[in-house]
């Protein structure tokens, strides 16, 4: 199944998100997380996969996650540009 004109409305967003720093042992530690309208948008995404059977997993910088495979779940991820901003990738992936 090619999921991606579901999400094709995501692709490419500019999205914001939050960012603290901390040094921890000496090294510089950024923790990211989502900003309260980027939530939203990740709510509708995931909104728009249930309503097609789907889950969804959503992974950005310094974000763990597991290994595992699920086929009814889709991979979505937010990637930093190169102008500092973050973007949802426009790739999606079943898995």
């Amino acid at each position: 199944m090619n999921v991606a004109p579901i999400f094709s409305k995501y692709a490419n967003m500019e999205v914001s998100m939050n960012k603290k720093e901390e040094t921890l042992f000496g090294y510089k530690m950024v923790d990211l997380s989502p900003t309260e309208d980027t939530q939203k948008i990740l709510d509708e995404m995931q909104e728009l996969a249930e309503q097609n059977n789907l889950t969804l997993r959503v992974s950005w910088p310094g974000r763990g996650g597991s290994a595992d495979v699920q086929p009814n779940r889709v991979n979505a991820s937010i990637t930093p540009g190169v102008n500092g901003k973050y973007y949802i990738s426009d790739h999606f992936s079943l898995g």
